[in-house]
């Protein structure tokens, strides 16, 4: 059962939040966001789910839809009860365990293995949102504006947390050269919220909207 604030990845993989015994089905298959009483489902760049027989990219579910991925199909149900909605709280004093695992993304936010094994730690403490977060590849459109899981991160984690381990685009950079991503800058010792762009020399923020923008 799905609540509100939950966001989900069901496919064939082991680090799914939803694994299907299909041989049809990606690794990643589809992510299910809910907020409030909206139910998004997204393609994770398959090609292959639909939503009553059309293919689709991302869409809005209504009651007593099915979605097809590989040869499952998945059927959007009420449930009976209705369940308090989920914030998942970043505590102000964290466990020797997630010191350390944050403690490697500092030093290097590109570190693909230790932003996989952060995920499935998350996963495995019941932080379903954020693990989605810190495993999600960096879009272009990864703002509460534009894209539905990026919102509710927003809504429900804090910026301290996010500037860590944010990946997001960079903007308004004209240098051909730029890294283009946030988790591809330089840290800063003490500073979580700033990173140093080498390629123009100048800090990079990373904002309340989770963009990273220059700065001089």
């Amino acid at each position: 059962m799905l609540v509100d604030g939950d966001a989900i990845v069901i496919g064939g993989g082991g680090g799914c939040d939803v694994v299907l015994t299909d041989a049809t089905v990606a690794p990643r298959h589809v992510l299910v966001i809910v907020q409030g009483d909206r139910v998004i489902v997204e393609d994770l760049k398959t090609g292959h789910t639909y939503l009553d027989g059309r293919k689709i990219a991302r869409e809005e579910l209504t009651l007593d839809d099915s979605i097809r991925i590989g040869d499952t199909v998945l059927e959007l149900e009420l449930a009976d009860i209705v369940p308090v909605p989920r914030h998942e709280p970043w505590p102000e004093t964290l466990s020797a365990t997630e010191l350390g695992l944050l403690a490697k993304l500092r030093a290097d936010p590109s570190d693909e293995a230790a932003r996989q094994i952060y995920a499935d730690w998350l996963e495995a403490e019941g932080h379903h949102l954020r693990a989605t977060f810190v495993r999600r590849a960096p879009d272009d459109d990864a703002t509460p504006t534009t894209s539905e899981l990026f919102g509710l991160v927003v809504t429900n984690t804090e910026l301290a947390w996010r500037a860590v381990v944010g990946r997001g685009v960079i903007a308004r950079c004209p240098i051909r050269t730029c890294p283009r991503y946030w988790h591809h800058l330089r840290p800063i010792a003490g500073d979580d919220r700033h990173r140093r762009c080498d390629a123009c020399a100048h800090f990079v923020g990373y904002t309340d909207d989770g963009v990273s923008r220059h700065q001089s």
